[in-house]
């Protein structure tokens, strides 16, 4: 009940502020945690697009796009965060996570 009335909100706050990129990164976690992974990711991306320079948000799409099968785009993301803020520990991990199962993949190939 109350994931839905924050998902509302966010809805209405973009509607009212649509180049927002805090309210659409905001919103794909909300989306994220109700398991609605590729609306997650389209909110990242549009909040990616309008303030590529957060380390954060490249850092957040990076980490839904790893769960994908090709993770070359989730390292780039990954790779993008860290240049614009190499103390995001998140991104250290995201990144070194993605590529440890790529060598898992490359191996059971």
């Amino acid at each position: 009940m109350a994931q839905q009335r924050f998902s509302d909100i966010h809805r209405r706050a973009l509607e009212l502020n649509p180049d927002s990129a805090i309210i659409h990164c905001s919103f794909g976690t909300i989306l994220r945690d109700e398991g609605q992974r590729e609306e997650a990711i389209t909110e990242y991306r549009r909040a990616t697009a309008l303030d590529p320079g957060q380390a954060v948000f490249h850092a957040l799409l990076g980490s839904l796009l790893s769960e994908q099968p090709d993770s070359d785009e989730a390292m780039a993301e990954f790779r993008r965060a860290l240049e614009l803020d190499p103390d995001l520990a998140g991104s250290l991990y995201g990144a070194a996570s993605s590529l440890m199962e790529q060598a898992s993949q490359e191996r059971s190939a």
